[in-house]
């Protein structure tokens, strides 16, 4: 009946093990609010479901459904030798291939590269002179 039950509800095995980067789940206060801590944290104890995860600073221990595995080791360990890649790295106005243009009348792109948006125009009546 179990494994019927497994099958049905496509239900997986953890890839929560000790020695793994995860991030904790939170209690959701606001729409706005992310599902879990910005923090990882590193797996230490693993019994059944219950999972001990530490950091320098803090201590969690929760059923693994509280926890996702994350990729990243914390952001001390990443942010020591890839200042240089940085110097190289395009800026966004050159990424996006947008312009400032200092022409009355001419189109001026927007320096956002989030959403496509249509190119502006000052009003006519702005460009006559009185």
């Amino acid at each position: 009946m179990k494994e019927y039950a497994d099958r049905h509800q496509r239900a997986q095995l953890s890839t929560i093990r000790e020695g793994v980067w995860v991030l904790v789940r939170r209690e959701q206060k606001r729409k706005s609010d992310s599902q879990y801590h910005k923090n990882p944290l590193h797996v230490v104890n693993q019994k059944g479901t219950i999972v001990l995860a530490a950091s320098e600073v803090k201590r969690a221990t929760w059923n693994i459904a509280h926890f996702k595995k994350c990729n990243a080791p914390p952001k001390e360990a990443t942010s020591g030798g890839d200042s240089d890649a940085t110097e190289d790295a395009p800026t966004t106005a050159s990424r996006t291939g947008l312009f400032l243009s200092s022409a009355v009348g001419e189109p001026t792109p927007l320096t956002s590269a989030s959403r496509p948006q249509r190119a502006r125009r000052r009003p006519l009546q702005l460009l006559r002179e009185i």
